[in-house]
């Protein structure tokens, strides 16, 4: 993923083009791709991590993830909560675009459906990364993903310009001064300052160093509490694990050298040498700092021995022989008696900052004032060390950021985004048909965004396009329109709007539309969103303008530091007559251990319930997540066009000559059958490769009766669906995953019986292997039926750089059917292959 400027003349012909596009796709009258799933992704980088954010338009539960803790691919398994309201069948793919940003190498992110209940948000870098906390958001629309960022800050002191560490580092430091417990873990932070006094010390954390730095995050000063130092990873994530109750969100970095010798203890074996015989000194070579301390285990000296050491130190600081001069000073420092302490670490601090050792010279000046902090010497010291720091604030510093200001005031014109072509056969032989071609398309995606961007303000037109060309002979083209709208927003206050066909999934209106939605924060803790426009329900709908909507609703929280409301109101109508008129809200209540999410629809216009909904999530010790829900719906939403189900007419009002608008109104229920569910699902992992995962769902959908010229529909009962999962991952291969499921359904026609293997094996880093293979059975309640499945696959992707992937799939389906006695096989095969180009 790339992210290109553009000049001028460019920059007016893709803004052009994109505009056109737009006009004309919008007032096209052909058909338009069901609703993409994921909003958006969006990176957010601060205080030493990065977060990347997948917003979706429907509800989701987060339920696992793996691999646990680093990789370069990941998987994060979700639940939507409305999972029959969809028909999304297994197997399909939508991949999305985002801005890309430096911290993060992230490559490719893509959601895959493996079930109706399992749902597969995929994440590859470019290399492999740290994985910290993962979870779910409180409003069931996000997934955020928390990436530390090891060791790339460093800690810098007010008015510190940071030391650049040069390629070419003295190889005394490289080799014998570098500390290796370099492992911290990140407490908490906060705007004001605080000391390492302030924080509470828990019994895990006894033997290690609390210490605060100051960081810079977009021009604010933040103040940062760190636990160190742990040799490994695995050591910091043992205490990590002990002390997360009482420290929210914490994770393990890896530091710099020069934060570890400033905050720690000395480190172990570290020898004071200057670099070898013959080694070159690099002018403005910074090595990391060292701290002045005794060496156990060395012989020291002491009496006319340290006298005269100290006139051999002197004579050859005097004729410049500095690395020799180090070495002495070095060795009077190590002995107990300290007569010529106070003089040696001045001269010891002189003599490295000219041998251009100038990081190991600032952290000895630094000791020394801490020891002597006053008097003449200690001014002459502290002006050394001001000199020294000055040197590299140097003018063209202070150029660049002069620079960098202006450039933040002025429009930046940016392009990302990708495009793709895929090409898909299926065909199928059956006992009955012969031969059947099903499916032959070559599928062209553009998925886009144009913007002009500068601090805290940015406008933009978004595009996710397509073209799907049929070559079966009674197949049509069509155009596709996932989103096509014009954008901005900016920051302090908060103001937002979206114009054009866009998803929505809060105030009450829970799908696409086309219109505009806008917002604005009127207070810290109140922000008010206006949306307006036509309703987009189905795949052949175009721009439609015979029903319309608008509604406010309100942003409230957070209050209490764990709840946000959301309260709405909507009307719809359908010509001249009220199509549905809603009130309604979502609560989102989040705690550490646990999140629940409540909403509620009510249709002042029919005087019942649409929507009764309730989501928890509980976060238990050791990695284990328990998850529910309990759903009461109408299913489709109840509204005055559901009177037309089933009828020869597709607007409403055309039925206003046959029937009154009560008459529709009871049509309308008649139509709307009654969804109730319950789910309960827990996850938990066995061990750092391998976790189990298991869901049951209970539902019942209310039958129809019959009215209107329409027939009923019987209900389906109570039904059950069951599914058990182990997901392992580096079982074989670092990077490799491999999933085992067993799946059970008891459903009003039939009892089925699935087994499913699904492997993931890195044959090299940008090549992955995708076999797969499913068995399932079936057998009919009435005994009339036994149905037998095989169905394997292999999947095979390719990836160039950062900038395309290569695909291609192959996969066999072989069913065995049995009825009243007769016995028939259906064979099938499809193959699918393309590209995907990022820019």
């Amino acid at each position: 993923m790339m992210r290109h400027d553009w000049s001028d003349a460019g920059k007016k012909a893709v803004f052009f083009i994109i505009f056109v596009l737009f006009s004309f796709l919008l007032f096209r009258d052909e058909g338009y791709s069901s609703e993409k799933i994921v909003e958006r992704v969006a990176v957010r980088s601060s205080l030493d991590k990065s977060v990347v954010v997948v917003r979706f338009n429907f509800l989701f539960q987060y339920v696992t993830h793996s691999p646990r803790e680093r990789g370069d691919y990941l998987e994060v398994h979700l639940k939507p909560v409305f999972a029959g309201e969809r028909t999304v069948p297994s197997g399909f793919r939508e991949t999305v675009s985002w801005e890309p940003t430096e911290s993060v190498p992230l490559e490719e992110v893509y959601l895959e459906i493996r079930s109706p209940v399992d749902y597969v948000l995929i994440f590859r870098f470019a290399r492999s990364v740290v994985f910290g906390e993962i979870k779910g958001s409180a409003d069931l629309r996000a997934i955020y993903l928390t990436l530390p960022l090891e060791g790339q800050r460093m800690a810098v002191s007010p008015g510190r310009p940071p030391l650049p560490v040069k390629k070419g580092m003295e190889q005394e430091v490289r080799e014998k001064t570098l500390p290796k417990d370099r492992f911290v873990i990140n407490l908490l932070a906060a705007r004001k300052k605080f000391s390492p006094e302030e924080v509470p010390v828990l019994e895990p954390m006894k033997g290690y160093t609390v210490y605060v730095r100051e960081i810079q995050v977009k021009g604010e000063t933040w103040y940062q509490a760190r636990l160190g130092f742990f040799s490994t990873r695995e050591e910091a994530l043992r205490v990590l694990r002990k002390i997360s109750e009482k420290f929210p969100g914490p994770w393990v970095s890896k530091v710099s050298v020069e934060e570890r010798l400033k905050y720690g203890p000395p480190p172990k074996e570290a020898k004071e040498e200057g670099p070898p015989e013959g080694k070159k000194k690099e002018e403005g070579v910074i090595p990391a700092p060292e701290k002045v301390t005794e060496k156990a285990g060395r012989k020291v000296v002491t009496g006319e021995k340290l006298d005269n050491l100290m006139r051999e130190a002197k004579r050859e600081f005097t004729a410049k022989n500095y690395r020799r001069a180090i070495q002495l000073f070095t060795k009077i420092l190590e002995s107990p008696d300290e007569r010529y302490r106070k003089e040696a670490l001045e001269l010891l601090g002189v003599a490295r900052e000219r041998n251009n050792q100038l990081a190991h010279a600032r952290a000895i000046y630094e000791s020394y004032l801490q020891e002597y902090p006053e008097g003449p010497d200690a001014e002459r010291v502290r002006q050394r060390l001001k000199t020294l720091l000055t040197a590299y604030a140097t003018p063209r510093e202070k150029l660049r950021k002069r620079k960098r200001e202006k450039e933040e005031g002025k429009w930046k014109p940016e392009l990302f985004g990708s495009f793709s072509q895929f090409y898909t056969r299926d065909e199928s032989f059956t006992d009955v048909e012969g031969t059947v071609l099903n499916i032959s398309e070559l599928s062209s995606d553009l998925d886009a965004v144009a913007r002009l961007k500068k601090k805290g303000k940015e406008v933009g037109i978004e595009t996710i396009i397509g073209y799907d060309w049929d070559f079966t002979d009674e197949g049509e083209s069509e155009f596709r329109a996932s989103e096509l709208n014009v954008f901005g927003k900016q920051n302090n206050p908060y103001a937002s709007f979206v114009i054009g066909r866009q998803s929505y999934s809060s105030g009450g209106v829970l799908g696409r539309f086309d219109g505009g939605a806008f917002s604005y924060q009127l207070a810290s803790r109140l922000r008010l969103n206006l949306v307006g426009g036509f309703p987009v329900l189905s795949s052949s709908q175009g721009l439609e303008t015979d029903r319309w909507f608008y509604g406010v609703n309100t942003d409230i929280g957070t209050l209490g530091k764990s709840l946000d409301i959301n309260l709405y109101f909507l009307d719809q109508r359908a010509g001249s007559l009220t199509d549905r008129r809603a009130v309604g809200g979502e609560a989102r209540v989040f705690f550490k251990k646990a999140t629940f999410f409540t909403l509620a629809d009510y249709d002042i216009s029919f005087r019942t319930a649409n929507i009764l909904l309730f989501v928890g999530n509980w976060f238990l010790p050791g990695g284990t997540t328990i998850n529910t829900s309990v759903d009461y719906r109408r299913s489709p939403l109840l509204t005055l066009t559901n009177a037309t189900i089933g009828q020869t007419v597709t607007k409403v009002e055309d039925l206003l000559s046959t029937y009154t608008e009560g008459e529709l109104k009871n049509l309308a229920r008649d139509r709307t059958p009654v969804l109730r569910s319950g789910t309960l699902g827990v996850s938990t992992p066995v061990s750092r490769k391998v976790q189990l995962s298991l869901d049951a769902t209970v539902s019942e959908l209310s039958g129809t009766p019959a009215s209107g010229g329409v027939d009923a529909v019987p209900g389906t009962g109570v039904e059950f669906f069951g599914t058990f999962q182990v997901i392992g991952s580096s079982l074989i291969k670092t990077g490799d995953i491999g999933i085992v499921g067993v799946t059970y359904s008891d459903t009003s026609t039939a009892d089925r019986y699935g087994l499913s293997i699904n492997t993931r094996y890195p044959l090299r880093r940008s090549v992955r292997l995708n076999p797969r293979l499913r068995l399932e059975y079936s057998r009919d309640d009435d005994g009339t039926g036994k149905d037998w499945t095989v169905a394997p696959s292999i999947r095979l992707d390719l990836r160039y750089r950062n900038r395309a992937t290569f695909e291609i799939e192959a996969g066999w389906e072989w069913v065995r059917s049995e009825e009243n006695g007769l016995t028939q096989r259906d064979t099938s095969y499809f193959v699918t292959g393309g590209y995907r180009v990022n820019f």
